[in-house]
C-alpha cells in the first residue's frame, strides 16, 4: 500500500494540467460515486472516460504510441452525469510516463 491521496477538480470549469515528456502515458483516476465522466486530452486529442462506480476504486487511460517528446495532458470532469453519479468530481491519483527510446537506444 501507498499513500492513496488525488487531485480533485470539482467541476467542468477545473481543470488539471500536465505537461512531461515521454512516448508514452498511463494516468490512473479513482472511479467513485462522486465521479461520473473525465474529458482527457493529450495534445489536443480528447477521450472521456466514465469514473463513476458505486464503490471506490480506479481507471485508467493509455496512450501507448505517442511520438518522442514533449506533450501536454488536460484533465477536466465532463458536464453530463453518469447514472447514478453523486457528483462531477475528477479525482486524479498518478501518471506514468514513458520513455521506451532510451532503452532501445542502447541496443
Amino acid at each position: 500500500h501507498g499513500p492513496l491521496t488525488a487531485a480533485v477538480a470539482t467541476g467542468p470549469e477545473s481543470r488539471l494540467r500536465l505537461e512531461f515528456e515521454g512516448d508514452g502515458l498511463i494516468v490512473f483516476l479513482w472511479s467513485h460515486p462522486w465521479c461520473s465522466r473525465a474529458r482527457l486530452t493529450v495534445d489536443g486529442l480528447p477521450v472521456v472516460r466514465a469514473t463513476y462506480s458505486p464503490v471506490g476504486g480506479f481507471v485508467q487511460e493509455r496512450w501507448l504510441d505517442l511520438a518522442p517528446g514533449r506533450h501536454v495532458l488536460e484533465m477536466a470532469s465532463e458536464e453530463a452525469l453518469e447514472p447514478g453519479a453523486r457528483g462531477r468530481n475528477l479525482m486524479f491519483w498518478k501518471a506514468i510516463v514513458l520513455d521506451r527510446t532510451a532503452s532501445t537506444a542502447s541496443r
